[in-house]
């Protein structure tokens, strides 16, 4: 009879988590400069003011991704004035499927399925942001998989210029 080397419920791996997309370590080394310049990046939001806009760039598994997610975490451990929302474009690749990402993040449940236009999704947004009196951050990661069919420019327009038509409360 053959021997199992391997029975149902064990593994050769410590921790097999660190192997999920979406896994970020506790410990994050050599990274400090590029986590305080994001956050140094997203300062002015919690002063109720629009956080500066930031493209990371670099090769792949340089920490990019972890960085950002590192920083969100603290955000949401911290405060309530500033909503980080995580978008992987790789996933989430047309605008609608992008705002409806926010639109999830902001009110806690999805948009309705069917039968909804982009603007009502995206008014919805910022009138949940103006009355809890909150800054959108979003993170557009992999954001180079917008540019086929000029997407990024879709997804963009609305998100730098939406302070203009829903200006801030007081």
């Amino acid at each position: 009879m053959k021997k199992n080397l391997l029975m149902w419920d064990e593994t050769l791996f410590r921790d097999p988590e660190v192997f999920e997309i979406d896994y970020v370590p506790e410990q994050f080394n050599h990274r400090d400069a590029q986590i305080r310049e994001l956050a140094f990046q997203v300062k002015p939001g919690l002063r109720g003011a629009r956080p500066l806009n930031t493209i990371c760039r670099g090769l792949p598994g340089t920490g990019k991704t972890t960085s950002v997610k590192k920083v969100f975490a603290e955000i949401e451990e911290t405060t309530k004035k500033l909503v980080p929302v995580y978008i992987n474009c790789q996933i989430d690749n047309t605008k609608f499927a992008i705002f409806s990402q926010i639109y999830r993040r902001v009110t806690g449940h999805p948009p309705p399925p069917s039968g909804t236009s982009f603007k009502q999704v995206f008014d919805a947004i910022a009138k949940v942001l103006q009355r809890e009196e909150q800054v959108l951050l979003v993170a557009l990661d992999d954001a180079n998989y917008l540019l086929y069919e000029s997407e990024i420019n879709q997804v963009l327009y609305p998100l730098l210029r939406s302070h203009e038509a829903y200006p801030a409360s007081g």
